[in-house]
């Protein structure tokens, strides 16, 4: 699966202190783990 990043989120993090871009990524990645999980299981699920 491929993740992509817009150009405005990384201009967002740009402004961010770097303790709140780290917490940022985190969630960010958090998030696309969770979606790929989702995807995974309506894949089992739907065929």
């Amino acid at each position: 699966m491929e993740f992509r990043i817009a150009g405005t989120f990384i201009d967002s993090l740009a402004r961010l202190t770097d303790q709140e871009q780290k917490l940022i990524k985190a969630i960010a990645f958090d998030i696309q783990k969770m979606v790929f999980k989702i995807l995974k299981l309506e894949s089992i699920i739907y065929g």
